[in-house]
């Protein structure tokens, strides 16, 4: 397979471009637009009692509040652990005294080609950095049951968090084993 790529737009954080594929053999071709990201963190921060930080913000792409784990961009020169650190306590008001990458996740793989890495956070204190403009986020500890509670409602319905959630039990770090609702 051969690829040719090109850059149709280069925006403050993501750039978007074309790449046009063929198969040796085939005179068949292939336009595919791929959504380039820089990379972004999604931290499992969690408290000493074992309960959730989670965060309510509005996004605008869907047009609605959703409660997520706190999440964000890289910045450029970071490495995800910094990301992380940075992002937690501009989202939360809360840093960590320990940081550790779980794995990854690919949210959008069929266009886009973002690695989101999946940081745990422990060991939390209070630290108050600025948030970036324009986010207007709430912050919510919640137990692991109402968290598990709330995505078996459809109240959490964004897929990094879910994801991540489930990564974090696969490693130790959360169990997700509630007892399912008896009217079911």
């Amino acid at each position: 397979m051969s690829k040719h790529s090109s850059l149709i737009y280069q925006g403050s954080r993501i750039s978007l471009g074309t790449v046009l594929i063929s198969q040796e053999g085939s005179s068949k071709t292939k336009l595919k637009e791929i959504v380039y990201h820089p990379g972004a963190v999604v931290i499992i921060p969690i408290t000493d009692q074992g309960d959730l930080v989670m965060t309510e913000q509005y996004r605008i792409s869907v047009d609605r509040m959703l409660l997520e784990l706190p999440a964000g961009t890289r910045e450029n020169g970071e490495d995800y652990i910094q990301t992380a650190d940075r992002e937690l306590s501009e989202e939360t008001k809360f840093g960590a005294s320990s940081l550790t990458d779980i794995g990854t996740l690919y949210p959008a793989p069929g266009f886009c080609n973002e690695e989101q890495k999946v940081i745990i956070a422990k060991n939390l204190y209070k630290r108050d950095l600025p948030a970036d403009f324009g986010e207007e986020i709430r912050t919510c500890i919640m137990t692991i049951a109402a968290v598990v509670e709330a995505i078996r409602l459809g109240v959490i319905v964004d897929s990094k968090t879910i994801s991540a959630l489930y990564l974090a039990h696969l490693h130790g770090y959360l169990d997700l084993k509630v007892e399912p609702p008896q009217n079911v």
